[in-house]
């Protein structure tokens, strides 16, 4: 119904092109915002606590136009979605459209599909940063940053080619290798822990995931030692020490957990198996 009653436009060639303009004018103007300081991370009204509740509900927000588009993706391209609503993960309501049909089309439209929740993180972040640098200072500005966050957060983890999200789908149908994520996770594991290679593990393939990998940590780590620095000082201003840590601990184990994990896995299997030989 979403579709019908105007959701198609987004897919003509003008509502595309509309998107994108939004999309890259409003990324420059949240970096303008993150450089000038224009805003604050988690803090609303000089209060980290409400301006970290809104920024949870732009999340929310952000999720559930998310989904809409994946939803608004299949319907252009005549397929239905059979379930869509609200589901609790760990006690926190998250939105869901299911896109399993997406499976029934070919390689460019199940990208299309996939790359739709991306997109639409990255115009709702272009709309609110262009709101928040035409809006004076005050809690308005500092509401709508936090929506922009929000959603620029949404972008970064939806295309972290390490989690089975849609960046990771849109990669293997790029690439044409099914079951890519776990083939590259056996292949590092077994270079980290000192395993015997595999003979034709170096597939084009993998070699493209790895370096896309690398990549995502050198920006995941610029990312949060930028907002680290910037906003440091501002944030110590307003509210214990303890508390900003925590706030900032929170968004480098969003960012570093899944690094963490598979990385570490295999080098504590190395350092056991070091260990077991030395005591053999």
């Amino acid at each position: 119904r979403v579709y019908r009653r105007g959701g198609w436009a987004l897919f003509t060639h003008a509502g595309l092109i509309v998107m994108a303009a939004i999309a890259v004018a409003g990324l420059g103007a949240f970096v303008g915002l993150i450089v000038n300081r224009g805003g604050t991370p988690f803090v609303v009204a000089d209060r980290i606590g409400v301006g970290g509740l809104v920024f949870l509900g732009g999340r929310f927000l952000v999720v559930a136009v998310h989904e809409v588009a994946h939803g608004l993706a299949m319907a252009s391209f005549g397929r239905s979605v059979p379930r869509a609503g609200v589901k609790s993960i760990v006690g926190i309501p998250f939105a869901f459209v299911d896109t399993t049909e997406a499976w029934f089309e070919p390689r460019r439209r199940r990208i299309a599909i996939s790359a739709a929740g991306p997109v639409s993180d990255l115009v709702v972040g272009g709309v609110a940063g262009l709101a928040a640098v035409a809006l004076p200072a005050g809690d308005t500005r500092d509401v709508v940053y936090q929506v922009a966050l929000a959603a620029y957060v949404g972008a970064f983890y939806n295309l972290n080619p390490f989690l089975d999200r849609d960046g990771y789908h849109i990669l293997v149908d790029r690439l044409g290798e099914p079951g890519l994520r776990k083939r590259a996770r056996d292949r590092l594991d077994r270079r980290l822990s000192g395993a015997a290679p595999v003979a034709g593990e170096e597939g084009r393939g993998l070699r493209i995931y790895s370096l896309l990998s690398l990549a995502w940590m050198i920006a995941a780590a610029g990312f949060v030692i930028l907002l680290s620095l910037l906003y440091y000082d501002r944030l110590t201003a307003i509210a214990p020490p303890e508390v900003v840590w925590t706030v900032l601990g929170a968004l480098y184990l969003l960012l570093f957990v899944p690094v963490a994990f598979v990385l570490g896995r295999p080098l504590v299997a190395r350092r056991r198996a070091e260990v077991a030989d030395a005591v053999g």
